[in-house]
């Protein structure tokens, strides 16, 4: 796919739609693959590093999981009270679970495909409800910028799935244009069938 510059002229109406939705699909393709390298990241660094440009419950569920079952050398469990780290079991139910989860990020890409704005609309939905858990599960100071990034995220699912209703529209237009002209054009033949 060339990118147009100004002498070539404007994208179409078409083609910006058709831009649209395809960036909703990057986005969530990131969301995924650096949400899976997240979670990775949590399991074997020492502090819980992470990628900003990831879903956060995933990686809330797998850092608690190593927190829990005192998988992190560096933190001092003593000072907390007296802590009897958990069984692994706990850390493999949570890697489960953000595993479960990333996997439903990934088929809404998967299926979001061809346009069909169901699976954005699920992944819109999904990543809603991380952006509303990230203050209730980190320290609000401490995740701005991932509220900034997910907020931009939202945005680009909104804006993919609203080019996929104008893509349907035009589509509808372009295969039957003299049926949608001739409805324009007499509304009382509507009215009568």
């Amino acid at each position: 796919m060339a990118f147009r510059t100004k002498q070539q002229g404007a994208l179409t109406p078409r083609e910006q739609l058709d831009r649209d939705y395809k960036t909703a699909r990057v986005n969530l393709l990131l969301v995924v693959i650096l949400t899976a390298v997240s979670v990775v990241s949590t399991i074997f660094s020492e502090d819980g590093t992470y990628f900003v440009f990831s879903a956060a419950i995933p990686r809330y569920l797998v850092f608690m999981g190593c927190l829990l079952c005192g998988i992190y050398p560096n933190v001092d469990y003593g000072e907390v009270m007296d802590f009897e780290p958990f069984h692994e079991v706990v850390l493999i139910v949570m890697v489960v679970i953000a595993t479960v989860i990333i996997l439903a990020y990934f088929l809404c890409w998967l299926f979001s495909s061809k346009g069909r704005k169901v699976a954005l609309i699920i992944a819109l939905i999904l990543f809603a409800i991380d952006t509303i858990s990230l203050p209730i599960l980190f320290d609000l100071s401490s995740i701005l910028i991932d509220l900034v990034l997910h907020v931009v995220v939202i945005y680009y699912l909104v804006k993919g799935i609203s080019a996929i209703n104008k893509l349907e529209k035009m589509g509808a237009e372009e295969v039957y244009p003299e049926e949608i002209s001739e409805q324009n054009q007499n509304p009382e033949n509507e009215q009568n069938m």
